[in-house]
């Protein structure tokens, strides 16, 4: 009995000391996107890759934006969404996009064609392309 009497005694404090209260859990929001990958080809080459990006209702969780000031339709203006489009995708540029591509195994090397466009429905239904 004496050498359980340390884990008993453990045991008591662990159980009291989850007891004294409530612990607040953290949690990494996950977004899902869905996506499109639209090729345009000239005499049989791709010329160009379109990517589209489709966010499910999670997105707006996290925007560097204060959504707050928004209509509560959550129909955007094209100043709205040029000032997302900067701020939520901008900074992705220099990783590509996350757009990577592979010939042969050998990773190609891809030109941004143009800047992303932002097309949103609502402020929880965007879609990135470009």
């Amino acid at each position: 009995m004496r050498k359980l009497l340390p884990s008993i005694v453990l045991a008591i404090l662990t159980a009291s000391a989850m007891m004294l209260g409530p612990v607040e859990a953290e949690a990494h929001p996950h977004v899902w996107v869905l996506y499109a990958l639209n090729l345009q080809m000239n005499r049989g080459s791709v010329t160009a890759i379109d990517v589209e990006w489709m966010f499910t209702n999670g997105f707006q969780a996290l925007l560097p934006i204060d959504l707050s000031r928004y209509p509560k339709n959550g129909v955007l203006s094209a100043k709205d969404i040029e000032s997302l489009r900067a701020s939520a995708f901008q900074s992705l540029k220099n990783v590509g996009y996350f757009t990577h591509a592979y010939v042969q195994g050998r990773r190609l090397r891809l030109a941004s064609r143009n800047a992303s466009a932002l097309r949103c429905a609502t402020a929880s239904s965007c879609i990135r392309s470009g």
